[in-house]
């Protein structure tokens, strides 16, 4: 049964081909992530102002996971730059410009499925390593930090028939957009709807408790200088104007089903894809998402 496309919640569900399982952690790495998160436990008691600062340094230092070879492969055809900024782009096809953005832990191309579709479709797909991701510099990164990034690449290569983002770059985007990113629509997948919820699952997930859970949200106020429970995705949604495909997989174990539908009900006239069997990052190997993403970029 093929994936339905929406205005509204939709209680078909979809049975796409699965791509590739997800990369497993090898024991050495289980058995480091155990060990940092006993320590956190026992840090939320013993000393929780510390305990939070490592907490929050873990939390937005991300990880350069090794591209696949597919990925090496696509990129060895692309035509790359090193923008003003410093970031690395990848580019391939000619025509209207689209900019695809990866997610925590991603490279940009990562988003490859996606950009050979635009450019069969007659785009030009550009991906961007995001800042501490893939080839481009930096090691701690925010959301500000990659809006400030985005709108430095609209600066220079924009502006952009859409932006098709995934779940942390998803949110980013967004942000970008509502400060003034120049994008025609934007494809939301698996994106955050509340900043807080996904700090409540981080803690939870890493042993922070108590105090030292306070001290970590007031410590990310700070670095990205900004409330995140009054500036956060479903307050941005209400502001854009641009269209929106908003596509959430209903076994998504990273970013609940029910934030994708949060926002699905938030942004004004935006269409919603759920689907199945996905989960986080198979969304973007999807055939059924892949051609519904180039479908609404490609609609007028």
């Amino acid at each position: 049964m093929e994936a339905t496309l929406t205005n509204s919640a939709s209680d078909s569900l979809p049975n796409p081909e699965a791509p590739r399982l997800p990369r497993k952690p090898p024991l050495r790495e289980k058995l480091a992530f155990l060990g940092l998160k006993s320590a956190f436990t026992l840090g939320s008691f013993l000393a929780p102002d510390r305990t939070a600062r490592e907490a929050l340094r873990y939390f937005m230092t991300p990880t350069r996971i090794p591209a696949p070879g597919w990925e090496k492969e696509l990129r060895a055809t692309a035509r790359r730059t090193v923008l003003r900024s410093g970031l690395v782009s990848y580019a391939w096809g000619e025509g209207p410009r689209v900019l695809l953005v990866h997610g925590w832990d991603g490279r940009g191309t990562q988003m490859g499925k996606l950009a050979s579709a635009f450019v069969a479709a007659g785009f030009e797909a550009v991906v961007v390593d995001l800042p501490g991701h893939g080839e481009s510099p930096g090691d701690l990164t925010h959301i500000p930090l990659v809006k400030d990034a985005l709108l430095g690449v609209d600066a220079e290569i924009g502006p952009f028939k859409a932006v098709v983002a995934h779940s942390f770059g998803a949110g980013a985007s967004l942000y970008a957009l509502f400060h003034g990113l120049r994008a025609e629509r934007i494809v939301y997948l698996a994106g955050p709807a509340r900043f807080t919820d996904l700090f409540d699952r981080y803690c939870a997930f890493v042993g922070v408790h108590g105090r030292a859970r306070e001290l970590f949200y007031e410590k990310v106020e700070r670095l990205v200088g900004m409330d995140p429970a009054e500036n956060y995705p479903l307050v941005w949604a209400k502001k854009v104007d641009q269209p929106a495909l908003i596509v959430h997989d209903r076994d998504d174990e990273d970013a609940p089903f029910a934030e994708g539908d949060e926002m699905r009900r938030t942004w004004k006239g935006a269409r919603f894809l759920p689907t199945a069997n996905l989960g986080h990052r198979r969304i973007l190997k999807s055939k059924d998402v892949i051609a519904a993403a180039v479908d609404f970029v490609s609609s007028e």
